[in-house]
């Protein structure tokens, strides 16, 4: 079974949306927590207060990454690292003044 799940920062509403195979979402989102995390969600797991939404879930795991893109291209203020692959110059100008603003606001250098 796919999980498609988003960490969500109660701050200010960032996003991080991953997906995972394994059986328990707790398992995957443990690895977020671990200090050895280099994807975004880390900046969301170190400020302390944030949720776990479980998005979808499905078997057929040739969708993944396309399910997985769906949701981070629709999802206001998600702050995926890869979110720029498939936008155009226009909105992948504005995805990179606000992952600026994201880099500013959890004092980062990405």
């Amino acid at each position: 079974m796919i999980r498609i799940y988003q960490i969500l920062d109660l701050t200010n509403g960032n996003c991080y949306i991953g997906s995972s195979r394994q059986k328990y979402l707790s398992k995957r989102i443990s690895r977020h927590r671990d200090k050895s995390n280099t994807c975004y969600s880390k900046y969301i797991i170190e400020n302390g207060k944030y949720k776990v939404n479980l998005l979808e879930m499905f078997e057929d795991v040739t969708i993944r990454k396309e399910r997985e893109r769906f949701w981070i291209n629709n999802v206001e203020n998600c702050i995926n690292k890869n979110k720029l692959n498939g936008l155009d110059k226009e909105k992948q100008k504005k995805r990179y003044q606000y992952n600026k603003v994201c880099k500013e606001l959890y004092n980062i250098n990405i």
